[in-house]
C-alpha cells in the first residue's frame, strides 16, 4: 500500500514539474515591445514602447498620463495568460462614437517569447474609472496570421485591431489578455486578417472585416 501512495505521489509532482515547465514564463524577461493606440477622430497615435519586466512604465498622450503594466500567470496543464494593462486619468477616446484602434507589435518590436506556444485565447477589453466593463471583444484568435507558434505580434506588424464607437463612453483602461500553451507543430488553417493601418489626418486606422454581432471589434 505505500509503494502505491509513493508511486501516485511521484506522478502527481512528475505532472506538477512538467506543467510549470511548459507555462510561465513565457515573455523573455526585460525585453522590449510597443503598443499602440489611436483615435479615428482625435487621432493622437501613440507607438509606446515598454519592458516586459513587471514594472508598470508611463507615457504622456495629449495631457493624459498613461500607465501600461504587465504580468505572467500560469494557469496549469500547460497554459499561462499573459496580460497588459494600459490605464489612463481620463477618457482615451473623447469623441464620441469614434473607433479605437489598438495593437501590439505594430512598429515591429512584439513580445520577445522563450519558447514556442500557440495562442488559444486573445481577448480586449475596455473598462471605465470604476473598472466596469464597456467592452469585451470576445476571441480574436482568427484574425491573428501566425498563431500557431504564435510569434508575440497582435494582430501582425503595421496592423491594428478598430473596436468602433470607443469614443466619448469614457474608456480609462484597456486589458490584452492572451492565453498560450505548448506548441506541438500542429498548424491549423491560417486566421482571416484583412487589418492594415491606413493613413488619417495625421492618424493611424485600421479596418477588419464586420462581424455579425451588434458590437463589432
Amino acid at each position: 500500500m505505500k509503494k502505491h501512495l509513493l508511486s501516485i505521489l511521484f506522478l502527481v509532482l512528475t505532472l506538477g514539474a512538467w506543467t510549470r515547465a511548459t507555462a510561465a514564463p513565457i515573455v523573455l524577461f526585460g525585453s522590449t515591445y510597443n503598443v499602440f493606440i489611436a483615435g479615428s477622430a482625435s487621432g493622437q497615435p501613440l507607438f509606446g514602447q515598454a519592458h516586459f519586466d513587471n514594472i508598470s512604465e508611463t507615457a504622456d498622450r495629449n495631457g493624459l498620463l498613461l500607465t501600461l503594466s504587465e504580468s505572467e500567470t500560469a494557469l496549469g496543464a500547460g497554459q499561462s495568460r499573459i496580460r497588459l494593462i494600459l490605464s489612463a486619468n481620463g477618457d482615451l477616446f473623447p469623441i464620441t462614437n469614434e473607433s479605437a484602434f489598438l495593437g501590439i507589435g505594430v512598429e515591429g518590436d512584439g513580445m520577445d517569447l522563450l519558447t514556442q506556444v500557440s495562442l488559444d485565447d486573445a481577448e480586449i477589453t475596455l473598462y471605465n474609472t470604476t473598472g466596469q466593463v464597456l467592452f469585451s471583444s470576445g476571441n480574436l484568435v482568427n484574425d491573428v496570421p501566425n498563431l500557431n507558434p504564435w510569434d508575440g505580434f497582435f494582430p501582425a506588424p503595421g496592423n491594428a485591431f478598430d473596436i468602433a464607437a470607443a469614443g466619448g463612453i469614457g474608456v480609462s483602461m484597456i486589458t490584452f489578455d492572451f492565453i498560450v500553451s505548448e506548441f506541438t507543430g500542429e498548424v491549423p488553417e491560417p486566421g482571416t486578417v484583412v487589418l492594415g493601418l491606413i493613413g488619417l489626418a495625421g492618424a493611424f486606422a485600421a479596418r477588419r472585416r464586420p462581424r455579425k454581432t451588434p458590437a463589432s471589434i
